[in-house]
């Protein structure tokens, strides 16, 4: 295992100052196969910008602030980890990146709690267990899936959510980070400029199986 992919599992979070498209994409290659996203390239790249995708927009290409998340919730084993590297991007434009460690949002809740909660997607109605802790990270609470449960704990988790998201404001253009998709729940700000863009690439550590 390369050394960033050891830090991303040991911290969550790794940033990388001032990289290079192709140190970025070096990076990722070495965390583990590369998972083709449906939005994406064949190389496994996403452009992520609300003014030059193509076709019919989804909510991570509009102006529209992105609630926390895990990417492709919707699979039963996610990749694990998830690179964004910020091409245009400034206080100016907006869409500041945010971070939830959802391990505390879930301190001294009880393991059946845990498990009578369900991600529903709204598209299918299919759901698929909300899952935290030691075996990895499944949470989605927007227009592609939603937290379902006891009414009362759901509100809990939606406010422990809340109070543990943190912008992170000060990157720029250039810098890029990665996360442990199976424990740092992800979103951003709303984006206030177009030309806002960043590139994502995600990836699956060594032990899992690559699916598409």
């Amino acid at each position: 295992m390369s050394d960033v992919g050891r830090l991303v599992r040991e911290r969550g979070l790794v940033v990388l100052s001032q990289v290079t498209a192709t140190e970025f994409l070096d990076t990722m290659s070495q965390l583990g196969p590369t998972y083709t996203h449906p939005d994406g390239e064949a190389d496994g790249t996403t452009l992520i910008t609300p003014s030059e995708r193509p076709g019919e927009l989804g909510r991570g290409f509009t102006m529209e602030a992105l609630p926390v998340h895990t990417d492709r919730s919707s699979l039963a084993d996610p990749p694990r980890f998830l690179g964004m590297r910020l091409v245009r991007h400034g206080a100016h434009m907006g869409g500041t990146p945010m971070f939830a460690d959802l391990d505390l949002a879930s301190v001294g809740l009880p393991k059946d709690a845990i498990a009578s909660l369900s991600i529903e997607s709204i598209s299918s109605g299919h759901r698929l267990p909300f899952q935290v802790g030691p075996h990895g990270l499944r949470y989605r609470d927007d227009t592609h899936g939603r937290l379902v449960g006891p009414h009362d704990l759901v509100a809990e988790i939606r406010r422990r959510t809340a109070r543990v998201t943190l912008p992170v404001d000060w990157l720029s253009s250039g810098d890029a980070y990665i996360i442990d998709n199976h424990r740092i729940a992800h979103g951003r700000t709303a984006i206030t400029h177009p030309a806002r863009t960043s590139v994502r690439v995600l990836a699956y550590s060594p032990e899992q199986k690559r699916k598409t």
